[in-house]
């Protein structure tokens, strides 16, 4: 199991790291950006615990995600 900051070192870009059967660890450059970042991340699990109720999530495709960037 790789530790907390060997995962950060390996993604400088990472603004939080999901932690096994203790929750999240999230970072920002002022407590309100965090909060911020805190909410999104929740809303996006509860959408995906959403979409997996509704029949599960489906990955999409390299295309598709590209589709959706151009427009």
């Amino acid at each position: 199991m790789k530790g907390i900051a060997q995962v950060l070192a390996e993604n400088p870009g990472a603004n939080a790291v999901l932690l096994g059967n203790h929750g999240l660890l999230a970072f920002g450059p002022d407590p309100v950006a965090t909060g911020r970042l805190v909410i999104a991340i929740e809303k996006s699990a509860a959408a995906e615990l959403d979409a997996a109720a509704l029949g599960s999530a489906r990955q999409r495709s390299a295309a598709q995600r590209i589709s959706c960037q151009v427009h």
